[in-house]
């Protein structure tokens, strides 16, 4: 299934469970042309798989839902209850600006190498972004979770572009915030627990036990 008909799928189940109106704003590709000004703008190339995304399938996503209150899909701590992304190019270009004016200077170097380096895709209300990691592998690059109290903290999420917008269409854009996502995320094919938010095998995992449950209460395989 593609991202596309999971998006039409969860337009249509979440209907009665929510707060207001789901919004869903799906726009067409970029042109090359449009995609090279894009970078002049930047100041950076963006990275290949989201410059591809971007020309074959959707340079403009903003797709959000929130839960009423009294829908409790998955009974955990911080429960999921709304769902949030939205990239185009003007969010890239405000969301890849200085990324590391927090940082105490504190940090590991590799630390600071990342979050310099890391091409923003995705902004978290919170502050956090969301990320693909040029600094780990500029070919192919992982998508992170940059949390911006806690810099040092890693939630990886997964190996490519392609596989988070995979997973993430297919749990309906749930979170974005990393205590909302976490419940989804595993290591290795476990659970992650409460002091550890993730290493470098961590990824979004649609086939673990949380996802399954979640995606069962809307009535989804």
């Amino acid at each position: 299934m593609s991202w596309k008909d999971h998006i039409e799928q969860w337009s249509a189940v979440l209907k009665p469970y929510l707060a207001r109106e789901l919004h869903s704003d799906i726009r067409g590709p970029a042109s090359n042309k449009e995609l090279n000004k894009l970078e002049e703008l930047l100041g950076s190339v963006i990275p290949e798989s989201l410059r591809t995304f971007m020309e074959e399938e959707s340079a403009y996503i903003d797709f959000w839902w929130d839960l009423r209150s009294d829908i409790i899909p998955l009974d955990v701590p911080d429960r999921p209850y709304c769902g949030y992304i939205e990239f185009n190019p003007i969010s890239l270009i405000n969301l890849n600006g200085d990324r590391t004016g927090f940082l105490s200077g504190d940090e590991p170097s590799e630390i600071f190498e990342q979050w310099k380096n890391a091409f923003v895709f995705h902004g978290v209300p919170n502050g956090d972004a969301i990320a693909l990691d040029v600094y780990q592998n500029p070919d192919e690059p992982p998508v992170v979770y940059l949390n911006h109290e806690e810099p040092e903290v890693q939630l990886r999420l997964a190996d490519s572009f392609s596989e988070y917008i995979d997973a993430c269409f297919a749990l309906g854009c749930v979170g974005p915030e990393s205590w909302n996502v976490r419940h989804f995320v595993t290591d290795k094919g476990k659970p992650l627990n409460s002091e550890i938010d993730g290493t470098a095998t961590s990824k979004l995992d649609i086939t673990c036990q949380n996802s399954i449950i979640f995606r069962s209460f809307f009535g989804l395989k």
